[in-house]
């Protein structure tokens, strides 16, 4: 059991700990600063966003320079380090960005009551990895390890619209010549300008007559297509409406599931005028 000697002893640290957390938030300042801006900073540019000292700056600086978290390009210029980079990607290979679309999975579930699900590209095709029901069930077929149709699924369009073309270019083409007898290329760029028009991509009964869906995709730091995030209802009770509670939810946690594994390009806009168009004019 420790004595008051031990207590008193343990005083001075305690404080230098105290210090220590408000010296970090200095120096995290100065680093959300350099992550916010488009190039290097000044010590006085630094000065003015942080709100410190340029004199406390610079002290600041010293120390993030010794450890290679900033760099100096120019006697009067800064900007981030090598250390930097290599924590922020290491942070990237541990994050688990199936777990992120889980909690957007749960999040949008518990906003709109919906069945919804989430799905990865694998070898066959566009997967369904976890599946939720809403209050409502949907009595069709999904479940974990099903793989999708590109063609006539909100899922499947999302893929078709986001992923890289050379990895569904031959499912693609056999889908369709299996659903229409021939290769039509004219299909793919209907489904897809659609869907990059309306910022989310959708079906409406074209694979199961009664089952309408939305898909958003999620990105990783790369701009990869990593996930899609999809729900489905009974066509006719289903919102497909882009002003609707259900896309504008759907599209919010997929941008926010996107950000977490650190996309920072421009997620996809939902159309304004709240409609589905093939001629680029929504």
């Amino acid at each position: 059991m420790p004595t008051e000697t031990d207590e008193k002893a343990m005083e001075p640290t305690r404080k230098t700990d105290r210090k220590g957390v408000q010296s970090v938030d200095v120096a995290f300042s100065i680093l959300r600063a350099f992550e916010r801006a488009e190039g290097p900073l000044s010590i006085a540019a630094l000065s003015q966003i942080t709100g410190h000292q340029p004199s406390k700056v610079h002290h600041y600086l010293v120390s993030l320079l010794n450890n290679g978290i900033v760099v100096q390009h120019s006697p009067r210029s800064y900007d981030l380090g090598p250390f930097a980079l290599h924590l922020g990607l290491t942070a990237l290979t541990r994050m688990d960005s199936v777990q992120v679309g889980a909690d957007a999975l749960f999040e949008f579930r518990g906003a709109t009551d919906c069945a919804c699900f989430l799905s990865v590209w694998g070898s066959h095709g566009p997967t369904i990895i976890r599946y939720l029901d809403g209050s409502r069930p949907v009595t069709v077929e999904a479940r974990a390890g099903m793989v999708l149709p590109l063609i006539g699924t909100a899922t499947g369009h999302a893929f078709l619209t986001w992923l890289e073309e050379g990895i569904w270019a031959n499912l693609a083409k056999k889908e369709i010549a299996e659903h229409f007898g021939v290769v039509d290329d004219a299909k793919v760029h209907q489904i897809r300008t659609e869907t990059l028009n309306a910022g989310i991509a959708r079906s409406d009964g074209e694979l199961l007559p009664r089952v309408a869906g939305l898909s958003v995709p999620i990105f990783t730091h790369e701009a990869h297509l990593q996930l899609t995030l999809s729900a489905l209802g009974w066509k006719g009770d289903f919102d497909l409406d882009l002003t609707g509670i259900l896309a504008r939810s759907l599209h919010r946690v997929g941008e926010q599931a996107s950000r977490s594994l650190g996309f920072k390009g421009r997620y996809p806009a939902l159309s304004e005028t709240g409609e589905f168009l093939a001629d680029g004019k929504a």
